[in-house]
């Protein structure tokens, strides 16, 4: 729960920074800055544990192709990342981040059944009660590009 930890925690500083300068909260910026800083956080995770994501992958991925798909996951983290503070572009990418999320969820789901623990890189995970809070947070990340990425942009 790290990532949701950035992100609450960055729009805090974002929306406190934001009044000071300008005397009112752009709640836009704020909530997809830290949206962008969440999702740079999360790129992070992918190349500094990348063997505990390939455990995520579903198994009939080859071998060979798993560090491919969570190295270039992390690289399109980053690329979302900064095109959604791009004004021109970052209702596209809202929309992109959010198929993006529907379709990291089998992985979250795979990740429960396996009890991976992708920091420790191995099968001590929390297991299925992980669902619980991973799929409410999931969505939650969906609601959230969509208010501040689509609805208020």
């Amino acid at each position: 729960m790290k990532p949701l930890a950035v992100l609450l925690s960055t729009f805090v500083i974002f929306c406190s920074v934001y009044f000071l300068l300008f005397g009112h909260i752009g709640y836009a910026f704020c909530g997809k800055a830290s949206f962008s800083l969440m999702l740079i956080f999360t790129a992070l995770i992918h190349f500094v544990h990348t063997e505990g994501l390939e455990l995520t992958i579903p198994d009939n991925f080859n071998d060979n192709y798993k560090r491919t798909v969570v190295l270039v996951s992390g690289d399109l983290e980053i690329a979302m990342a900064a095109g959604l503070l791009i004004d021109g572009i970052s209702k596209s990418v809202a929309i992109i981040i959010m198929l993006y999320l529907m379709a990291i969820v089998p992985s979250n789901i795979i990740a429960a059944i396996k009890k991976v623990s992708v920091e420790r890189e191995n099968f001590t995970g929390k297991g299925l009660a992980y669902l619980w809070i991973r799929i409410p947070v999931q969505v939650l990340y969906m609601a959230w590009v969509y208010y501040f990425g689509v609805f208020i942009a």
